[in-house]
């Protein structure tokens, strides 16, 4: 217990101290250290109204993708199942995709959560089609049913940057959708893709 507390305040510390060194650099001014460190941390990493808005999406899914590969080919679908579960006492959740794609065996991991210093919510994604964690960010509406997260990717074809904006919405207790739609650099936009996720009983 001692070794444990003993390197809590060390990680604590060194938190500070980092700060305070960080501000010496840029020229701001310091921070003093809060009075109650106990107090401070705890309203700092507490979840809140923003993290509850994520317990929509826990549960296990079952997955219906549609997609084009080009805007005049026939749809196609790619079936999957996606289980959601909350991390650290609700302040992020994990995603985890098992499903096919065109065909191939398709794994896939997100993670998402609020962060209450930068004031938006934040994702990754990993799968084993690729070797790059992606990244996104946004907002959720008031009500907590729609989600709006952007990104950017690397065109696999042209290798240039391509933006995309995900809206995940939530239909009701059972259901929810999530529509990705990619933007150029014009700022013409195209749908990518859609999923729709129904809760397996």
């Amino acid at each position: 217990m001692r070794i444990a507390a003993r390197s809590l305040a060390l990680v604590t510390v060194g938190m500070l101290t980092g700060s305070l060194i960080g501000a010496s650099i840029l020229h701001q001014p310091e921070v003093a250290p809060p009075a109650d460190m106990a107090e401070f941390f705890a309203q700092y990493s507490a979840p809140d109204k923003h993290h509850n808005h994520l317990k929509s999406l826990v549960g296990t899914w079952d997955s219906v993708m549609s997609f084009r590969m080009d805007p005049d080919a026939p749809e196609m679908q790619s079936r999957g199942t996606m289980v959601t579960t909350e991390l650290f006492e609700g302040r992020f959740i994990q995603q985890d995709f098992k499903g096919d794609f065109l065909g191939q065996p398709f794994f896939g991991r997100s993670t998402m959560g609020f962060s209450k210093p930068h004031g938006e919510y934040q994702c990754t994604w990993i799968d084993n089609m690729s070797t790059t964690i992606y990244f996104s960010s946004g907002e959720c509406s008031a009500d907590g049913k729609r989600f709006t997260l952007n990104g950017k990717e690397l065109d696999p074809m042209t290798n240039q940057p391509l933006a995309y904006r995900d809206v995940i919405t939530i239909l009701d207790d059972n259901r929810h959708r999530m529509v990705r739609t990619y933007i150029d650099a014009d700022g013409a936009e195209a749908e990518g893709f859609r999923i729709e996720y129904t809760r397996r009983r």
